[in-house]
């Protein structure tokens, strides 16, 4: 499960069993970490660091466990290892110069993300930041030249389905679709959507299956959300370092930003349904500390944000307004496991977990009296709330098996319909050609984007 061979003739190589090393001239091999006993871990695909005693590894497993980790051909068994990025990834490279500093690259959730990192303390030295979305394998030499293609599963289909699980129409056609939102009437997409080397919005009309662009740039535009009257779009922009974010009408197909961030990157999460409104949370740290927020921003006022819930440990993601927008549903893995809670709005008070087994990517019913999300089995999961003076939630029970191939706690998969008759989900279609290799010369150029 991947080795690394260093200039002293000693390989690594990974495993259920843990990290190994051996001579390259043979003999028997040394176990120099070991997985946490009843634990199922996997670490993996060991890389020297220049020094060739160091080493960065893949521990696979739960939320609370899985990240890269550094280890040491001095490593003792049982001594506790050092966790230096936490949550899965699926792959990671890290450059260093002579000052022993460098960039730690790994990709998470099909994003490829880079974070400043100390070769000689061994620890991150900044904010992790993303590089390229929907992608896949990558490769980095070391005069500074990146190679990436896509994701296989990159390809998708907006699909209905009903809540027996039947299929009920493709609605558009295959495409790369990273991001998306369905209009408060269920009549339109608006996705950002990758094509022909780039990354722009696009909005569907889902009755005629007509797709028409709504940005062109060489920027990447990410996470767009409807207004609730439809005639706005906001979404977040590469053309801002921190993808801070900017609003577009379609009605002149003017844009303009709406704040600039500072802390991280941001990403958007919602449109408040009174339009007074935007949630967001930063994809690095926090805007006050380390710790994972979710943050609110008015539209109107002083348009100061301020912050709604942080969680003391682990991920703050897929933040959804009630329809009343006095509630905020959200996914966080603070107890080890991804879970969804809901906090009142704006104090985030009175905070309840309403899933009981697990859970991301939490969505409302238009009228407000019901919760979906998905389970980490792939069923789509409701559950019967009451809105008001305070928030009652009912037990969570199953609708269907969700045609997902795999469960993000990052990115949404679906959505439903005002009526939460229909559920518009992305399926994995594999429709799409062979993703070609794509080769940047200076990759380091990305960072100053």
């Amino acid at each position: 499960m991947g080795g690394s061979w260093n200039r002293n003739d000693v390989i690594i190589f990974g495993g259920t069993n843990g990290i190994s090393s051996v001579s390259a001239a043979g003999g028997s091999p040394s176990l120099l970490t070991r997985p946490a006993p009843g634990m199922a871990t996997v670490h993996a695909t060991p890389v020297f660091l220049p020094d060739g005693q160091n080493f960065l590894y893949v521990v696979s497993g739960t939320p609370d466990i899985a990240g890269i980790y550094s280890g040491s051909l001095e490593s003792k068994l049982g001594r506790l290892a050092k966790r230096l990025l936490a949550g899965p990834v699926t792959g990671f490279h890290v450059t260093s110069d002579s000052s022993g500093q460098g960039q730690l690259l790994f990709t998470r959730e099909q994003v490829l993300m880079s974070q400043p990192f100390d070769i000689i303390r061994l620890e991150p030295a900044g904010e992790p930041r993303s590089l390229i979305e929907q992608a896949g394998s990558f490769a980095v030499s070391s005069n500074g030249i990146l190679i990436w293609r896509a994701a296989e599963d990159s390809y998708t289909q907006p699909v209905w389905i009903d809540r027996e699980g039947r299929k009920l129409a493709e609605v558009a056609e295959s495409g790369e679709y990273p991001t998306f939102d369905l209009s408060r009437d269920s009549s339109r997409l608006v996705v950002s959507r990758r094509l022909q080397g780039r990354q722009n919005l696009w909005v569907i009309d889902l009755l005629r299956g007509y797709p028409r662009r709504l940005t062109l740039a060489d920027v990447q535009h990410v996470d767009p959300r409807w207004s609730p009257d439809g005639a706005e779009v906001v979404f977040g922009s590469t053309e801002d370092p921190s993808r801070s974010p900017f609003r577009i009408s379609l009605s002149d197909l003017k844009s303009q930003q709406v704040f600039k961030f500072e802390g991280g990157q941001l990403a958007l999460d919602d449109w408040s349904p009174d339009g007074s409104h935007l949630l967001f949370h930063s994809t690095a740290a926090s805007m006050s500390g380390s710790t994972p927020e979710l943050w609110t921003l008015p539209l109107a006022g002083d348009k100061k944000p301020a912050l709604v819930t942080r969680s003391l440990t682990g991920i703050i993601d897929q933040a959804q307004f009630s329809p009343d927008s006095n509630w905020v549903a959200y996914n966080t893995n603070e107890s080890g496991r991804y879970e969804i809670n809901v906090v009142r709005f704006p104090s985030g008070s009175d905070g309840l977990q309403v899933s009981t087994a697990g859970g991301v990517q939490p969505t409302w019913k238009g009228d407000g009296r019901e919760l979906y999300f998905i389970a980490p089995d792939g069923n789509l999961m409701a559950v019967d709330v009451q809105l008001g003076a305070t928030f009652k939630p009912g037990q969570p029970r199953s609708l269907f098996k969700t045609p997902l191939t795999a469960i993000s706690y990052q990115m949404e998969q679906y959505h439903p319909s005002f009526d939460g008759k229909r559920f518009l989900f992305m399926v994995p279609s594999g429709g799409g050609p062979p993703s070609p290799f794509t080769v940047i010369l200076n990759w380091t150029s990305l960072l100053k984007k």
